[in-house]
Formats: structure tokens, C-alpha cells, sequence
């Protein structure tokens, strides 16, 4: 029998599961046949790091090679503390950051999320070339050299999305068929 994949989607700051493209790419998950775990991170309007990776954990259990992560905007340095704590043996499929960083942005709510330096070699040893990091050319959160420099430590692939802001309803972006895709080519790969 074949293990079915699991993807989990982690929201940023402010946001909620039911936010942004998150819906329609749980639906479009969910159709193909993936688990989709979405949780609800604590206190997003007041985020600490400890609590975000302990829900991960949480929600997740044991992750294994057939769990693949996407991370939006906070969502991405809570996901890779949590990757950098995992076990050395632990594989997983894959994970995707959606404006992703790992630097200070100089915003007081997400610095304590970003004030210590990654371990990016143990992180990227839990799924070596299965990293990705998607960014927009107009992002004014997360600037492009910040997205540039997280994908740079990381050795992940990169996408740049046209015109796509901060990946929010706001900014026009309700769907996001490039993570989708890349979830479809993770779950081929293995």
C-alpha cells in the first residue's frame, strides 16, 4: 500500500488558515488526494517562536519523507526552527517558503523569530535539493534580498512571481497555482 503525503501549511503573522490563498490550496490538495494539516498558530497577532514551533510539532507528529511543509511570510523562519530541531535521521519531502526569510526585517513583532543565527546546514539535511523559495517582485514586507539570501542558505530553488505583493487577498493573490505545482512535483519525486 502507498503511504498517502501530508503537507502542512503554516500561516504568518496576523493570518489564520482560512486567509489568503490557504483555502483554495488546501482544496486543491485535498482533491488530489494529499492530507492537508493546516493549524491555527497561537497568538498570531502577538507571535513567539517557542509556542509557533511547538503547535508545528504538534500538529505534525512524526514527520517522515512523505510530509511536505509550505510555510507564507512568518510561517517560513517558525518552519525551519522547527525543521533545525528535528532528530539528524528525520527525511521529509520537501519544503516550500512563500516569502520566506531568516533576517530582521526591523519589525518588532518578528524579530524574536529571526534575532539568532540558523543552522541552515542541519536544516537542509532533512531533505537535501527539495527546498524552495517563492518570492514577488513588488513584496513590501519581505524585500527581495531577504527572500534571496533565506533561498541562498538554504541551496533552494527560486521562483519569482510577477506583480504578486505580499501573497495576500489584499495584494489580488486568492490562488497560487506555483505552490501547488511544486507540491505535485515533490510527491512524483520520491
Amino acid at each position: 500500500m502507498q503511504q498517502k503525503w501530508r503537507v502542512v501549511l503554516i500561516h504568518g503573522l496576523k493570518a489564520s488558515p482560512d486567509m489568503n490563498w490557504f483555502p483554495w490550496l488546501r482544496t486543491e490538495l485535498e482533491t488530489a488526494g494529499f492530507e492537508v494539516i493546516v493549524p491555527v498558530m497561537p497568538e498570531p497577532e502577538m507571535p513567539k517562536p517557542e509556542e509557533w514551533v511547538g503547535e508545528i510539532k504538534n500538529a505534525v507528529g512524526t514527520p517522515d519523507k512523505h510530509t511536505i511543509f509550505v510555510g507564507h511570510s512568518l510561517g517560513c523562519p517558525a518552519i525551519a526552527s522547527y525543521l533545525e530541531r528535528l532528530p539528524e535521521d528525520v527525511e521529509i519531502g520537501g519544503a516550500i517558503f512563500v516569502a520566506g526569510f531568516a533576517t530582521s526585517l526591523g519589525r518588532e513583532l518578528i524579530e524574536p523569530f529571526v534575532s539568532r543565527v540558523f543552522d541552515f546546514g542541519r536544516i537542509v539535511s532533512h531533505s537535501p535539493g527539495k527546498f524552495f523559495v517563492i518570492m514577488s517582485d513588488n513584496d513590501r514586507r519581505v524585500p527581495l534580498g531577504a527572500s534571496l539570501d533565506f533561498a541562498r542558505s538554504l541551496a533552494a530553488e527560486t521562483l519569482l512571481e510577477s506583480n504578486k505583493g505580499h501573497f495576500r487577498t489584499r495584494d489580488g493573490v486568492s490562488e497560487l497555482p506555483s505552490v501547488r505545482d511544486i507540491v505535485f512535483r515533490l510527491a512524483k519525486a520520491l
